[in-house]
């Protein structure tokens, strides 16, 4: 099972870093505004799912009789019918494709994914979506994905959503809108899903769908960068080095650009090396120890 956004490469660098007060040199002055990264590879899901426990029922109810000397009639209660459990066989459909799509057996993962998406269960519409949309042990079929992952995400999946901004920003299956990209991202990066964050910031880099905002574009790198896209972390650091759309805190940037370096991200690297030649020791120092708490926080339980 894929469980990862692969990227046909990094974004390009959208800012380069300084101290906020000029630009270094070897900043482009201008020139076109970057292309959006491409997802080569949508998330899959391996979760399995539990399936709701089966309700009790209590039958055990007492019938008050009628004080004497009435006529009333007493109809004792109907004991009611246990109603079927929603969602039991979806769940346990679901984990038998989980299993067999492990073993390799795709036709037989298709079918059972198949039946639990039909019954509602939007973890398998989105895993049938994506199998057409990466023609995965089907034929692909844009047109069918975009169904599928809509019901997914329309019932909150955020990996759903995420997909369904992928699709209208491509033109897959729907009609190209970066307007209802930038909603459905939006969606995604309200449940914290990080790659949509990451993607939501690129539009409002590049005004794509929103209007171009540097605060907004700022905000969603952010929350991005501490939900760990590499990427992210990248360009917020850019941005606190520079104050463009978040106040200025060349510490942080540097924290950030540091963090981006460790996991080898070229333009993290040559950023941070011109970062730290307007820096004192005393910020260095304090940029290195907030990189260190970040990392033991995250390795953290």
């Amino acid at each position: 099972m894929r469980q990862r956004f692969f990227w046909a490469g990094a974004l390009p660098v959208l800012l380069a870093v300084g101290c906020g007060i000029s630009k270094p040199s070897w900043l482009p002055g201008g020139g076109p505004k970057p292309q959006p990264p491409v997802i080569m590879q949508p998330a899959k899901t391996n979760t399995v799912i539990t399936p709701p426990p089966t309700p009790v029922t209590n039958t055990n109810t007492v019938v008050t009789p009628p004080p004497a000397g009435t006529n009333t009639v007493v109809t004792p209660p109907v004991p009611p019918v246990n109603p079927p459990v929603v969602g039991a066989q979806a769940a346990n459909d679901f984990n038998n494709a989980l299993k067999a799509e492990a073993e390799g057996r795709l036709t037989d993962a298709v079918a059972l994914y198949q039946q639990a998406a039909n019954q509602n269960l939007p973890q398998a519409q989105y895993q049938i979506g994506y199998m057409y949309y990466a023609g995965d042990g089907i034929q692909r079929n844009d047109a069918m994905a975009a169904a599928w992952l809509k019901k997914a995400a329309d019932q909150g999946l955020a990996q759903a959503q995420m997909m369904m901004g992928v699709l209208y920003s491509n033109g897959r299956g729907v009609p190209q809108s970066f307007v209802l990209a930038a909603q459905w991202y939006t969606k995604a990066a309200e449940q914290q899903y990080a790659q949509a964050q990451y993607y939501l910031a690129y539009l409002y880099v590049v005004g794509q769908g929103v209007p171009a905002d540097e605060k907004e574009a700022s905000n969603w790198f952010l929350r991005a960068a501490e939900n760990g896209v590499v990427d992210a972390q990248h360009q917020i650091g850019v941005r606190l080095a520079r104050g463009e759309g978040i106040d200025q805190d060349v510490i942080e940037g540097y924290k950030w650009l540091n963090i981006a370096s460790f996991k080898n991200h070229e333009g993290a690297k040559k950023a941070r090396a011109d970062l730290i030649r307007h820096m004192n020791p005393a910020q260095v120092q304090e940029a290195q120890t907030r990189t260190g708490d970040y990392v033991r926080k995250q390795k953290s339980p």
